[in-house]
């Protein structure tokens, strides 16, 4: 079995690396990612690392998107305001939250997945974020 730098199997340090990626943020992943790809040589360890990053900002970056959701209603009803046309933004708040909600548990989910499979020794591939890691 292929061993680490830190002298840990492959598969546990990928799997570690993902969840700490999962669970620390993106002071976690940044500083994971950096050990990952400078110091270690193993192939399927820095794909995997990779792939938990492009999904993390993307979900990010769609979370991003969801929020302004709000924020351009808002804008829109302070306009109508002007002209004493008022409505209620509590549909526009649900809906915010019921996408940012969907993302976040996509995100988990797919970051467990990959927690797991990487434990286990497959190979992780992600067709929609294999483009961006090559």
């Amino acid at each position: 079995m292929e061993k680490t730098k830190l002298g840990l199997p492959v598969t546990l340090t990928t799997a570690i690396a993902v969840l700490l990626m999962m669970f620390g943020g993106y002071t976690t992943a940044v500083l994971v990612v950096g050990y990952v790809l400078i110091f270690e040589s193993n192939a399927s360890l820095k794909r995997v690392v990779a792939t938990a990053l492009v999904v993390m900002l993307a979900c990010s970056i769609l979370s991003f998107f969801f929020g302004l959701i709000p924020s351009l209603v808002g804008l829109v009803q302070s306009l109508l305001g002007i002209f004493k046309v008022y409505f209620s933004m509590e549909f526009f708040y649900n809906v915010e939250a019921f996408f940012s909600n969907i993302v976040s548990l996509a995100k988990s989910v797919v970051l467990a997945l990959l927690a797991v499979t990487a434990f286990i020794g497959k190979p992780v591939e992600l067709p929609i974020v294999k483009k961006y890691i090559d």
